[in-house]
Parts: structure tokens; C-alpha cells; sequence
């Protein structure tokens, strides 16, 4: 065991306060002269003044630290404030550039333009009976950055040559319930869109809707795809 702390700086020092007068006191008796036990009483009244100076300076360095942060959070916010009504003020200008350099700021730099939406893929379809109503869903991924993807869901019945636009949904599901009755088959695309830019044409999805068996108690003509479909108990048939 030591005869005095080597591992922790603050109990040394006191150790050493505690037995410099110790020392003066009993120089002669303990084998030392007045000066050495006279020096070591500076050495520890130094050592001593030294901890509590570097205490004050970290305790006065941390505060400074705090102010000098708060100091420069309110300065970005007057630096954002500043720049930006410097902005505003250029755009409505005629020569917005020259405003820019009389400011020595640099003007906004053009936006990169998004890509177009992606094309929807993996086109579904589920039928709720209780509504006679199809539910379309589909998979989309939007880019990095960007909002106000819309999709616009077109649909082909028999007999018609072309896609109709029967909705838009923000959403990637859509319910179509105005499905003519007595139509077994039903044709659909999703277009993505996302303000003024489009993206392409899903692939089409047909929904066929039947029996293979009919219920005793009701005629073919009776039913509406819907109750055909259900009253079979046949699941609708999904097709691409």
C-alpha cells in the first residue's frame, strides 16, 4: 500500500495539506530541516491554488460554451430570416440577378425535376358481395421526396372499344361499384400521376366474373354477376 494516493490527483493533494503542517511542526523530530518542510508547504499551497484555478476556468469555459451556442442559434435564425426576405424581395423584382448580387447571395438553383411516377404493377381484385362492389389494389413505389401521388383507374366493359375513366384514388385501392349487371367480365388500368407528370399505363387486369354451377332456385337471367358469383359460392376469377 502507498503512503500516499497515487491514483486520484484530488485525494494527493489533500493528503499533502493534511501533513504539511504535520511536517513544519516536527521537522527536527522526523528527520527533516525547516526549509524542506517549508518547501513542501509551497509545493502544496501551489498545487492546491492550481486545481482550484483550472476548476474555475473549465466551470467559466463551460458557460461560455453555453452562451456561445445560444449566440449562434439566434443568429441563424435572423441569418434565415435575413436571406429569405432578401429572396422574396428578388423574385418579385424585374431583374431578380441583380438583387441577388447587390446581396452577394446566391440565387436559388433550379430544381431538379422529379421523375415520373412508376408504373403501377401487380394489379388485384377482391369482391365484396354485400356491396356488389370490386375492390382494385395495386403496388407503387413513389421516389425519394415526393408527395401528391394520385392514380387514375380507367375501366373496359364487353362491347366497348376503349378505356373509361371511372375514378381517381390517393390511395393504392380503389372500389368500383357501378358494374352494369349482367356483365362477366370486366377490364381495368391504373395510370399513375403527380401534378403535370404521368407515368405509364399499368398492364390490364380482367376480372372474370361466374358460376360453374347456378343456384336451383334462381334463374341465370336473375342474377347479377355479383350474386352469381356468390350464391356458387365461386370466387371471382382474376386474369392480366
Amino acid at each position: 500500500m502507498s503512503t500516499y494516493p497515487t491514483d486520484n490527483r484530488s485525494d494527493f493533494v489533500q493528503w499533502c495539506q493534511a501533513h504539511d503542517t504535520v511536517f513544519i511542526d516536527n521537522a527536527p523530530d522526523i528527520g527533516l530541516t525547516a526549509p524542506q518542510a517549508e518547501a513542501f508547504e509551497i509545493l502544496t499551497v501551489k498545487a492546491a491554488d492550481a486545481i482550484r484555478v483550472q476548476r474555475e476556468a473549465a466551470q467559466a469555459a463551460m458557460a461560455a460554451t453555453q452562451t456561445a451556442k445560444a449566440a449562434v442559434r439566434a443568429l441563424r435564425i435572423g441569418a434565415g430570416d435575413v436571406v429569405r426576405t432578401v429572396r422574396a424581395y428578388a423574385e418579385n423584382a424585374k431583374n431578380p440577378l441583380n438583387i441577388y448580387n447587390k446581396a452577394q447571395i446566391a440565387p436559388p438553383a433550379d430544381r431538379m425535376p422529379t421523375p415520373a411516377p412508376e408504373r403501377p404493377r401487380s394489379l388485384s381484385a377482391t369482391l365484396d358481395a354485400t356491396r356488389g362492389a370490386l375492390t382494385i389494389r395495386w403496388k407503387a413505389r413513389n421516389s425519394a421526396g415526393t408527395s401528391g401521388t394520385n392514380y387514375l383507374i380507367r375501366r373496359k366493359l364487353p362491347g366497348e372499344d376503349q378505356f373509361a375513366f371511372v375514378g381517381v384514388s390517393g390511395a393504392k385501392l380503389f372500389d368500383d361499384a357501378t358494374i352494369p349487371e349482367g356483365v362477366t367480365q370486366v377490364e381495368y388500368t391504373v395510370q399513375a400521376v403527380r401534378g403535370k407528370r404521368a407515368g405509364a399505363v399499368s398492364a390490364i387486369l380482367t376480372v372474370r366474373m361466374g358460376s360453374k354451377r347456378q343456384n336451383a332456385n334462381t334463374s341465370k337471367s336473375q342474377m347479377n354477376p355479383f350474386e352469381r358469383a356468390t350464391a356458387a359460392k365461386v370466387p371471382v376469377l382474376i386474369g392480366r
